[in-house]
């Protein structure tokens, strides 16, 4: 009896639980959930496990006990996500035009909604130049994150290289060309010279 007990107390924890996520229904087909280590969209809720689709494509069952005592992240079918960018430009570069091009980049980017609007914030003054922090946000029914987070990173990016404004990740090393290294060099040998 002991050994039947304990191979029917998983069965048990497993379906008790599937009944009780059934009833109080805190996700439903078609939401995507994090579930410690597995992410993934919800296909199927069945008594005993619950199936998430990876981005990968690969299935992934999980037992409704691991489900029931886990803590879970849960992403609304359909319901809006926010995206965050951040980056780093020097403190000679002019913030407000670059904001404002940042801006321009969000505004034509497929899939990147207008309510609530993208924000472009300053959020810290470090060494190595001045961080902005660019939210903003999807619609997870119609597009897919990382889409459209290319679309918008790749849009950013080229309006400020097109203005001239150089961007690089906050705590990056500056690394300098040796063309450069030797374009540096020449105005402090000719004050050496006087």
């Amino acid at each position: 009896s002991f050994v039947v007990g304990f191979a029917t107390k998983d069965i048990l924890n497993n379906f008790l639980s599937g009944i009780l996520i059934l009833w109080q229904q805190p996700f439903h087909i078609g939401d995507y959930l994090f579930v410690g280590k597995d992410q993934g969209k919800v296909e199927y809720i069945g008594v005993r496990a619950t199936s998430l689709r990876k981005d990968d494509g690969e299935l992934v069952l999980i037992p409704n006990g691991d489900m029931y005592s886990s803590a879970l992240t849960i992403r609304g079918a359909g319901a809006k996500r926010r995206m965050n960018l951040k980056f780093c430009v020097g403190y000679e570069e002019p913030l407000t035009t670059a904001k404002r091009l940042v801006r321009e980049a969000l505004d034509q980017a497929v899939g990147v909604v207008q309510d609530p609007p993208p924000r472009v914030l300053v959020t810290d003054l470090i060494g190595d130049g001045v961080t902005v922090t660019v939210n903003f946000w999807i619609n997870t029914n119609e597009d897919k994150p990382l889409d459209v987070f290319d679309r918008a990173s790749i849009g950013i990016v080229e309006k400020l290289n097109e203005a001239g404004i150089e961007i690089y990740p906050p705590g990056s090393m500056i690394v300098k060309h040796p063309e450069e290294e030797a374009e540096d060099e020449e105005p402090k040998k000719k004050k050496a010279d006087f």
